[in-house]
């Protein structure tokens, strides 16, 4: 066991950077092949992403294969690496299956705190590809008729949401490798996901039924959902990140002074609170103070008029014997 392990290891090191980057080169021919296949005065560039995805689908079934004959417990995740090879992303160590591997972060532990160190790094460079699908946007809805009429700027627009495409579907496929509430993730970035599946959706129909007409207009619903994805993100970075005191405060000591006043406004909110935590805690006490004497009166009349009758008798006896 221990020498398999050991063979997994070094597997795990030999593999990690050059598969990833093979799946990196993947992603960007899907990207090119689902966007640049409607350019019918240019085939060239659809037909080198065609070759390059024949070439590079071998390799992910070798490293299966290899992973196999080293009687590695965990093949399950490489039956989606076969069938998509974009999955590979993230793929989990084959000794433990508890890290990953990433360019520039190497090995690393996959736990709450790896998941908001990844949220982190991707939030600003995510924004700023987010932010590319503005000018996309405008070029189309100004100059529609000039880019219909110029191929090479129809084949630099489809390269740019090629990009955009690539970019979102390369942080989705990372973050839901990383996290553990994997469907509530979905859930709550559908967006990131229509993004994703509306051009493999529109790809797909393409290619069974050729139907130009349903193919744009899938199309531009994909460009309102990344439009509205744009939005999600930017409100989700001025809420979790506060970009704006990352852009105005990067000084160091603007950064330190403006903590040091958000600390002394937290501190005044405790201490209102411990007020109102003591002014409350007196109120209960004042009322259970109140209800125990109010029982103790109550017990006390009650044992007075159980006391009176028997005094009573005690009266009447004695004048009886008078």
């Amino acid at each position: 066991m221990q020498e398999q392990s050991h063979i997994s290891r070094r597997l795990d090191r030999a593999f990690a950077a050059p598969m990833f980057c093979l799946a990196l080169l993947t992603l960007s021919f899907f990207a090119t092949l689902i966007y640049l296949d409607d350019l019918e005065h240019d085939d060239f560039i659809v037909k080198c992403s065609l070759i390059g995805i024949a070439v590079l689908y071998p390799f992910f079934w070798i490293e299966t294969f290899i992973h196999w004959m080293a009687g590695s417990r965990f093949l399950k995740q490489h039956v989606w690496f076969c069938i998509l090879p974009i999955t590979r992303i993230g793929c989990r160590d084959h000794v433990l299956g508890a890290s990953i591997w990433l360019p520039g972060l190497g090995w690393g532990r996959v736990n709450k705190k790896f998941e908001r160190k990844l949220a982190r790094k991707f939030s600003v460079p995510m924004i700023a590809v987010a932010l590319m699908v503005l000018p996309i946007i405008i070029v189309e809805f100004f100059y529609r008729d000039f880019v219909d009429r110029n191929l090479g700027w129809r084949v630099v627009m489809a390269m740019a949401e090629a990009f955009i495409w690539a970019a979102f579907t390369f942080e989705f496929v990372l973050m839901i490798k990383v996290v553990r509430a994997k469907i509530a993730y979905a859930r709550k970035h559908w967006i990131d996901l229509a993004v994703i599946l509306l051009p493999m959706l529109a790809f797909m129909r393409m290619m069974r039924l050729g139907s130009v007409g349903r193919i744009n207009q899938l199309s531009r619903t994909a460009k309102v959902f990344r439009l509205r994805g744009l939005g999600m993100r930017l409100w989700r970075a001025f809420v979790a990140l506060e970009i704006i005191e990352m852009l105005l405060y990067r000084n160091p000591e603007l950064r330190l002074e403006k903590l040091e006043q958000k600390f002394e406004l937290k501190m005044e909110e405790v201490s209102y609170l411990k007020e109102d935590i003591q002014r409350l805690r007196n109120r209960v006490a004042k009322r259970q103070a109140e209800a125990e004497a109010t029982r103790v009166a109550e017990a006390e009349a009650g044992q007075a008029n159980d006391i009176a009758p028997a005094d009573l008798t005690a009266e009447e006896f004695a004048a009886d014997e008078t």
